[in-house]
């Protein structure tokens, strides 16, 4: 099955800038590229596909065009920005970019996420319940935030024992991927380069649609709603349906 919104970003782009449409299975000189991958999988093996992909196709784009310092400008829907970011301050791509786009890119994760692997995730007569948890990525959508509430108290998802449905040390592994991206942000702001060189982001943020905020653990059973955690301004207790404002 596939839902198709893409192919219409791709016209957008067409019909609005110079551009030249390749291909990631061949080697001609081009300057659009689509990058599919296995959503499945841990976002830190996509990154380093990433990586391998425009270290191999920006020097021949530099080289065909002329244009010596031609940089990447990557555009990332949902997890799409978190494995640009990663690429781009842990594996050193900010050198190569010139500005990240994402659309709804959950940042700082998703209570959707731990509904989907608390609670199972069932679509008309499958249960896919047991695969979900199966996915690393999912685990790595799991808030990074104070998010579930515990007699009064907010946690997170990574340092809370007795979530149901939740293996902590994977959600600890998980965390630690968010984690990686934050440390190498901090190294890379004592640069002076980074600083004035560095990419810009651009989010694109939906707002004013109900969004779950948080999570509640209640007599072993876990619930998410709107509410928002402790300590969270007001004034982004919405999202795009899917993602909180806060988090992309």
């Amino acid at each position: 099955v596939k839902i198709d919104g893409y192919s219409q970003t791709l016209r957008l782009i067409e019909d609005n800038f110079e551009v030249t449409r390749g291909s990631i299975d061949d080697d001609h000189p081009a300057n659009l590229f689509e990058f599919p991958y296995d959503w499945r999988r841990d976002n830190r093996f996509t990154a380093r596909q990433l990586k391998r992909l425009i270290d191999r196709r920006l020097p021949q784009w530099r080289t065909a065009s002329g244009a010596s310092d031609a940089r990447v400008i990557l555009i990332g829907h949902s997890m799409g920005g978190l494995v640009s970011r990663y690429y781009l301050e842990v594996l050193e791509g900010w050198r190569d970019c010139r500005a990240l786009i994402t659309f709804g890119t959950p940042f700082r994760g998703a209570p959707n996420a731990v509904n989907y692997v608390a609670n199972g995730y069932k679509q008309l007569f499958l249960d896919l319940t047991e695969v979900m948890r199966s996915f690393t990525s999912v685990y790595q959508l799991l808030p990074i935030y104070k998010s579930v509430e515990i007699d009064g108290a907010y946690h997170r998802v990574a340092e809370t024992d007795g979530i149901p449905g939740i293996d902590r040390e994977r959600a600890a592994q998980a965390l630690s991927f968010h984690r990686e991206i934050e440390a190498a942000v901090t190294e890379h702001r004592r640069s002076l380069e980074y600083l004035e060189q560095g990419y810009r982001i651009l989010p694109v943020v939906g707002t004013r649609q109900p969004t779950w905020q948080s999570a509640h653990v209640t007599e072993g059973r876990v619930t998410v709603d709107d509410t928002l955690p402790a300590g969270i301004d007001a004034r982004l207790g919405d999202g795009d349906g899917t993602v909180p404002m806060l988090s992309a």
